[in-house]
């Protein structure tokens, strides 16, 4: 009877623990992840596929922040006379928009615009470990060719709900954040696809730490193109080869470079870099939209963000050439 009891008693004490477990995740982690960093939109981005009524005229620009931020798709609208919809994510690479390319074809577009820069293809910028555990229940990846073999794919429902235990302490220093009143809300940036972006709560056309940064900075590794394949060349590839073979139109766009940056550049990630584009726009006769020069640093935020001035412009001359 006491070993009954003792079994009864350790399997409540368990389902309370996992309950109180589940509502921490679901009403505070959840909450953090969505609407406290940039990681909801990957999530988010899904929703939109899921959701997405198709109209005859429409165009998906896909690609990492400098789309995101750079992109006034409403502007857009009422110079091209198509629905744009800004799909751009943080620090997302070819690689990470792979997983989403038969959502996109099942959406439908007329128009795919890739927004690519040297750090898109280098392999060494940032871990998405993140990005794939939490779409894992919205997509099934394959990975036939081994392209994610080094990242937490297609993990089911409680394995999801146990990964996101590594957002604890995150959270928890974001809400003791939030009482200050000092940071950033990422809840409209995340589910917005028109005109949202994160620079209008910084409230400043230049940041005022990036001269000093980028003098100082000496290892650029994140833009080290190499002349050789690797996973985000190949998944570029694989990228456009789906476009075409489902009669979308697309175009590469080579993303703005603050000319302070873009000097200090290694010159053979930059030459890696170009020849890559030219030789895939070359294979699959794809048009190229270069505007990797085209602004004067004033129009910048930082090395890869226009500011409020570079937005409206660049908005403007992509809307006139993508149709």
């Amino acid at each position: 009877m006491k070993k009954f009891n003792l079994v009864m008693t350790m399997t409540f004490a368990v389902i309370v623990a996992f309950l109180l477990y589940f509502l921490i995740i679901n009403y505070f982690v959840d909450d953090y992840i969505m609407n406290y960093t940039d990681i909801g939109r990957s999530v988010a981005l899904f929703d939109f596929y899921a959701n997405y009524n198709d109209t005859e005229k429409d165009i998906f620009y896909i690609g990492p922040s400098s789309f995101k931020e750079n992109i006034d798709a409403s502007l857009m609208d009422a110079i091209n006379d198509y629905n744009n919809f800004n799909l751009g994510n943080p620090a997302s690479t070819p690689l990470r928009r792979y997983v989403e390319i038969d959502h996109i074809i099942e959406a439908g577009p007329e128009i795919v615009v890739l927004g690519v820069g040297p750090m898109s293809l280098s392999g060494k910028w940032l871990f998405p470990d993140d990005h794939y555990a939490l779409i894992s229940d919205k997509v099934k990846i394959d990975n036939s060719l081994g392209l994610y073999d080094d990242y937490p794919i297609n993990l089911n429902k409680l394995q999801i709900l146990l990964y996101k235990r590594k957002f604890f302490s995150s959270a928890i220093f974001k809400k003791l954040e939030n009482v200050s009143g000092n940071t950033l809300y990422y809840g409209d940036y995340n589910i917005d696809f028109k005109s949202e972006n994160i620079l209008k709560q910084v409230d400043k056309d230049f940041d005022s730490k990036f001269i000093e940064e980028i003098k100082s900075k000496e290892n650029f590794e994140e833009f080290e193109v190499p002349s050789t394949d690797n996973n985000e060349k190949t998944a570029f590839e694989l990228i456009i080869k789906k476009l075409k073979e489902n009669g979308i139109e697309t175009f590469i766009v080579k993303i703005p470079v603050n000319p302070l940056l873009l000097e200090k550049i290694p010159g053979e990630y930059k030459k890696n870099y170009n020849e890559f584009i030219s030789e895939i726009s070359d294979e699959h006769n794809i048009k190229i939209l270069d505007y990797t020069e085209s602004y004067k640093e004033d129009y910048f935020y930082d090395g890869l963000h226009l500011n409020r001035f570079g937005r409206e412009e660049f908005s403007k001359k992509l809307a006139g050439d993508v149709v």
